[in-house]
């Protein structure tokens, strides 16, 4: 298993499995990064982006991975950040990783 410069992504790797979410955690994981701060969706994107390509499932690092649309902000610009995705496009292990940084980073802000 190589490991990455973003300890983080090694982190949630590490501790993911395969497993498909339950329909429960599906629904918390949607709920929750919903409840995101900025830096929190900006982690979410950075996650996704190391997955696609560790996993090699985009040949351009400028493609959006898992069929996510660039949205276009209320000017006509598109924003480089501002993508919508469908989790039930992303692999059963990329979900897990993306629920487990969600419970730590909203958990971060209860302390």
């Amino acid at each position: 298993m190589s490991q990455s410069t973003f300890p983080l992504y090694d982190l949630l790797e590490e501790k993911a499995n395969d497993s498909p979410l339950s329909t429960q955690e599906l629904v918390e994981l949607v709920q929750n990064v919903r409840t995101l701060d900025k830096s929190g969706m900006d982690y979410i994107f950075v996650l996704i982006r190391i997955y696609s390509l560790k996993q090699n499932t985009s040949s351009d690092v400028n493609d959006v991975p898992y069929n996510g649309q660039k949205l276009e902000s209320s000017d006509g610009v598109q924003n480089a950040n501002d993508v919508k995705f469908d989790i039930r496009q992303f692999p059963s292990k990329l979900n897990r990783m993306l629920l487990a940084f969600c419970k730590m980073h909203l958990d971060k802000d209860k302390a």
